[in-house]
C-alpha cells in the first residue's frame, strides 16, 4: 500500500533549518561569485605581463677575416731524383687574419707538363718546430700525388698573427717506373689554407 502526502499533509519546515540552509546557500554563492572574480583578476594580470615590452640599445656586429700568407716561401732543392731519393724544404706560414685558423693541405697543383716523372712523384707534408728541423726524415701528416690530394687538416691551429712551419718533402719512389728517369723536371704549387676551429 503506498501513501502520498498532498501538500496539505506537509508539515512546515522549522524556521531555524530554513535560516540555516540559506545562509550556506548565500555563502556558497559568495564562495563561487569570488573565485570567478579571483580568476579573472588572475587572468588579467598574467596577461599584461607577457604583452609588456621593452626597448634594447644597439649593437655593432663586425666581420673578421681570415687570412693565411706564407711569409717564407717554399724552396725545394734542384737535386736529381732516383728512385728511393727525397728533398725537403721548409715554408713559414702566418695567420694574418682576426680569427684562429686550423691549417689545412689543400692539394696540389702542377705548372708543367705531366711526365711519368711527375706521376711518380710523391709529396708529402708535415709540422715542424723550425724550418732547421725540416729534413728528409721529418714526421709528416700529409701526403698527396698530382693524381689523387685530397684536402686534409694539418696538426697546426694557429691564432691571430701567429706562425708555423711545414717541412714539404717530395720523393720518387722505389717503384717509379723506368720511364721516369732522364726526364725533366716537374713544377709545382702545394696549396694551404685554412679554416676556422
Amino acid at each position: 500500500m503506498t501513501t502520498a502526502l498532498s501538500p496539505r499533509h506537509a508539515r512546515a519546515a522549522p524556521s531555524g533549518v530554513a535560516r540555516s540552509l540559506g545562509v550556506r546557500m548565500l555563502m556558497a554563492t559568495t564562495a563561487v561569485a569570488a573565485a570567478v572574480a579571483l580568476g579573472v583578476a588572475a587572468s588579467g594580470a598574467t596577461y599584461a605581463f607577457l604583452n609588456a615590452s621593452r626597448s634594447t640599445g644597439g649593437g655593432t656586429i663586425t666581420a673578421g677575416t681570415a687570412t693565411l700568407s706564407v711569409t717564407t716561401p717554399l724552396a725545394l732543392p734542384t737535386t736529381a731524383l732516383y728512385p728511393g731519393a727525397k728533398v725537403a724544404a721548409a715554408a713559414v706560414v702566418q695567420n694574418t687574419g682576426d680569427v684562429p685558423l686550423v691549417v689545412r693541405a689543400a692539394g696540389l697543383t702542377r705548372t708543367s707538363a705531366s711526365t711519368a716523372f711527375s706521376q711518380a712523384l710523391v709529396i708529402r707534408i708535415g709540422v715542424v718546430s723550425s724550418i732547421a728541423a725540416c729534413t728528409t726524415s721529418s714526421t709528416t701528416t700529409w701526403s698527396g700525388t698530382f693524381a689523387a690530394a685530397t684536402t686534409t687538416d694539418l696538426p697546426l691551429t694557429l691564432a691571430k698573427q701567429a706562425s708555423g712551419v711545414l717541412c714539404v718533402i717530395a720523393e720518387l719512389p722505389t717503384t717509379a717506373p723506368d720511364a721516369s728517369k732522364g726526364l725533366a723536371g716537374t713544377t709545382f704549387t702545394v696549396n694551404i689554407d685554412g679554416r676556422q676551429p
